[in-house]
């Protein structure tokens, strides 16, 4: 299989599958009126509703036990990072088929899901990737939030559109196409400069300032140069 670039040793053609389960998620998330506090981002059921063979399926859920957990940077200032983390576990789920996919749904939320007249598939071993942004102030976790729930909250306070464009974006990055990434993440910067503000002790306003805090954008960047 021809994996392109990809990402820390995953291949692009399974770094963008993973992404459009994600996003088949958070757009299940936002028009059933779920929080979707903390469902895992990518599932095998997902995973075979966008179209991924058997064999790719596999190959995803290989290379995640091999490379998860794992870790990425999104911001640095001084002692303070935010770091993507990414877990593979193994575990039950509960599942609800809307429009033609497997949405993951959290316990608290399964009465909601019943009311509106939808059956829940229950599944006791299944393959479920997690990611979580957490704040790390020297050595303590401060922060820790589902990046499905951080984009829903994303796109309630501005439209699904950015956050769509911003996902499109990650996945063409993903294949060495990194023009469009940096716009889009000072995009949502802006959208959150308020909130932000209360939270990072410096909120970037450019493009060149977004890439001095972010390791992880900085890192992707220079992998495009030959």
């Amino acid at each position: 299989m021809s994996g392109g670039r990809g990402f820390r040793g995953v291949p692009a053609i399974l770094v963008e599958a993973g992404i459009e389960a994600a996003k088949r998620v958070v757009i299940g998330c936002l028009e059933l009126g779920l929080d979707c506090r903390d469902v895992p981002a990518v599932t095998s059921r997902l995973l075979y509703d966008i179209g991924c063979y058997q064999y790719r399926v596999r190959r995803f859920w290989s290379l995640a036990r091999k490379l998860t957990p794992v870790e990425a940077t999104l911001y640095r200032w001084g002692s303070l990072r935010f770091v993507l983390r990414v877990v593979h576990v193994i575990g039950p789920l509960h599942e609800v088929v809307y429009n033609g996919v497997h949405l993951p749904v959290d316990e608290d939320e399964l009465g909601k899901v019943e009311r509106e007249g939808f059956e829940i598939e229950f599944a006791p071993k299944s393959h479920q990737l997690f990611v979580h942004l957490e704040g790390v102030h020297g050595e303590r976790v401060i922060l820790n939030l589902n990046v499905v729930r951080l984009l829903v909250l994303a796109a309630l306070s501005s439209s699904r559109g950015v956050v769509r464009e911003f996902l499109d974006c990650i996945k063409e990055a993903a294949w060495g196409r990194v023009e469009c990434l940096l716009p889009q993440a000072l995009r949502l910067v802006s959208r959150w400069r308020g909130v932000l503000s209360f939270i990072l002790p410096h909120t970037p306003r450019g493009e060149e300032d977004l890439e001095r805090v972010s390791p992880l954008l900085r890192h992707l960047r220079i992998r495009r140069r030959p």
